[in-house]
């Protein structure tokens, strides 16, 4: 169980989310609560953690595992970002 939820937290924080949250306030002595919705962009130490467990081969740290510098062709990254506020079907607060 422990394994899964940290599985969901890392893939959310690689891919960025949002979620509905509270704040309370105070206005003329009075408490004021107001709902708003919390964004959190993608993380890309979280993308490339997630890729390296996930695809060890195609993403391990030191691709030269033998030394003898063979393979020294530079390796390209693409990260894609979307906006979590515009995206359907996203899920919200899980």
């Amino acid at each position: 169980m422990a394994d899964t939820n940290v599985t969901e937290s890392l893939f959310r924080r690689a891919c960025g989310y949002s979620h509905e949250a509270v704040k309370i306030m105070q206005h003329n002595g009075n408490p004021t609560v107001q709902e708003y919705t919390e964004h959190y962009p993608p993380d890309t130490t979280a993308c490339l953690a997630w890729l390296h467990n996930r695809q060890r081969e195609k993403w391990q740290q030191n691709p030269d595992q033998a030394g003898d510098g063979a393979d020294m062709s530079p390796t390209k990254f693409v990260f894609e970002v979307k906006d979590a506020r515009t995206l359907e079907g996203s899920e919200s607060g899980s």
